[in-house]
């Protein structure tokens, strides 16, 4: 009997592996190019929508800090002058804690101990939840469950054993999980009753506390106009009222609130018709009515615009001093003119504002309003969905890869279809099924990373481009590096990863192919 000897097979090394496999991929370029553009666009989509998020929340953190100032001053003139309204009371209420200037402010005016204090904080953390619960209610669910009443208004209806039976009964139907369930909430009902005059207490103390600054403080000043000349001597006076202002709030306060004054005296000039017809014609406009706060603050913060500024009103002073203080000359000049002179004398030589101040206010006001633009534009990514997106834009983002997937795959199968009697070849010298399915794999993880490199490179570019053209310079030098980086290795991998699970289905296709079957195909 003869003797077959089947000696171990030879099996090609990694690198043997990956070597003719680029040389495969070299050979069909055209096709694997196609392959490497499904993936590079399928990436550069992701990684603009990444790019486009981090820096938009980066450019959120910058404006936060450079609008802090004005938000303070907004803060405590709302503080000293008007009461605080109940729906503030709960937020603040939610967010203080013990040590804090506005846990001091709170129980100094209402007296209240530790303990009572820290009732109202709990209470106020579990109405804030159910009312994201209410608000996020149709209309008509809402009404079903408690009747006309909205806000605050809805904890003192339920407080009412029928209706909140009645509530209960009706919960049901509106198909939206209560948060805590129906007994937590009822427990939730008697704390906020039973909290109601210690929130009372806070309300009144400091509704009397703002009436005391405005008849022992402000009298009939404009409470910005009292704050740009305030010093430390306030600190003690508003202390006494039982606010917590720190000296380096006042400085800020004080010097944020100098500027809205300056900025409210320059645009008052407009009220001036000698100087608004003067404006008009130098900017070229159809009508007075085309000049604007915004347009003045932009003509002012150039050098040559503040000169011009300055050289109109002593020309206008010069005019009013001649025609109307020395020689009355009414008839003289159209009375049109004398009206316009008369309306402006009281603004223009009121006006005691140096150009230095004019300009640096100007630009002030206009990066104002340029950052509360931005700040509105990055508003509408907060807090939508994973990493900033929105639905609709995941779902893009899904579809994208989708599509990517079905180009790998249909470009996999051709190759397959163009390679039968390669594929045959290979199986008559010794390839297993297994380095069939690698040898595929390895050609689409190639293509992968190229595609990979390509579209996280394409996709930062777009989404700085972008970036920059929603919220201007801000956004390139506000920046994230290393999010940044981190959104491009994540897009690369995703690439990759796509690129060879597309191939499964195409090497594995390739694998089983018979090789007496592939020969005879042409």
């Amino acid at each position: 009997m003869k003797v077959i000897d089947v000696n171990k097979q030879v099996r090609l090394s990694l690198l043997k592996t990956v070597e003719l496999v680029l040389s495969g991929v070299k050979f069909r370029l055209f096709r694997a190019a196609v392959t490497v553009v499904i993936i590079a666009l399928a990436v550069a989509f992701l990684m603009t929508m990444l790019s486009e998020s981090v820096i938009a929340r980066n450019v959120a953190v910058a404006i936060n800090k450079q609008t802090g100032p004005r938000r303070l001053l907004v803060y405590w003139v709302s503080r000293l002058t008007q009461p605080i309204q109940p729906a503030e009371l709960t937020k603040e209420l939610a967010s203080v804690a013990p040590g804090d200037e506005r846990w001091a402010e709170l129980q100094g005016w209402s007296k209240l101990d530790d303990e009572k204090m820290h009732a109202l904080v709990d209470v106020a953390r579990q109405q804030l939840i159910y009312d994201a619960y209410f608000d996020g209610l149709a209309d008509g669910d809402l009404r079903a469950i408690v009747g006309r009443a909205r806000g605050e208004e809805i904890y003192s209806y339920l407080a009412s054993p029928e209706a909140l039976e009645q509530f209960k009964r009706q919960l049901p139907s509106v198909g939206k999980e209560f948060p805590g369930g129906t007994d937590t909430f009822e427990s939730f009902i008697e704390d906020w009753g039973r909290t109601q005059d210690d929130r009372a207490a806070i309300l009144a103390g400091h509704s009397e506390a703002t009436r005391l600054f405005h008849q022992n403080v402000l009298g009939n000043v404009p409470p910005h106009l009292y704050l740009a000349g305030a010093d430390e001597s306030l600190l003690e006076t508003i202390t006494a009222l039982g606010f917590h202002l720190t000296a380096d709030e006042l400085a800020i306060v004080s010097r944020q609130a100098g500027l809205t004054a300056d900025a409210d005296q320059i645009s008052s000039m407009l009220k001036a018709p000698s100087l608004r017809n003067a404006l008009t014609s130098k900017l070229k406009k159809e009508s007075a009515t085309d000049v604007g706060p915004q347009e003045l603050f932009s003509f002012l913060q150039s050098d040559s615009g503040t000169k011009w500024f300055f050289d109109e009103l002593g020309r206008i002073k010069d005019k009013i001093r001649d025609y109307l203080e020395v020689a009355g000359a009414s008839k003289e000049i159209p009375e049109e003119e004398v009206a316009q002179l008369e309306a402006s004398r009281a603004l223009v030589f009121g006006f005691d504002l140096p150009a230095e101040t004019v300009k640096e206010v100007a630009s002030a006001s206009l990066r104002g309003r340029h950052l509360a633009e931005v700040e509105a534009k990055v508003a509408q990514t907060a807090g939508l969905g994973w990493f900033g997106f929105s639905s609709k834009t995941l779902a893009l983002i899904i579809v994208s890869f989708l599509v990517c997937m079905v180009g790998i795959v249909n470009a996999m199968l051709m190759s397959v279809a163009e390679r039968f009697r390669e594929i045959a070849t290979m199986k008559c010298l010794g390839a297993t099924d297994g380095f069939i399915m690698v040898n595929f794999m390895l050609e689409s993880c190639v293509q992968g990373l190229a595609g990979g490199v390509v579209g996280a490179v394409l996709g930062l570019i777009l989404g700085v481009i972008r970036s920059w053209w929603m919220y201007g310079w801000i956004a390139i030098t506000n920046v994230p590096l290393l999010p940044v980086l981190a959104s491009s290795s994540i897009s690369f991998v995703l690439g990759v990863i796509l690129s060879v699970l597309a191939a499964v289905y195409p090497a594995l296709v390739a694998a089983r192919l018979a090789p007496m079957e592939a020969m005879r195909i042409e």
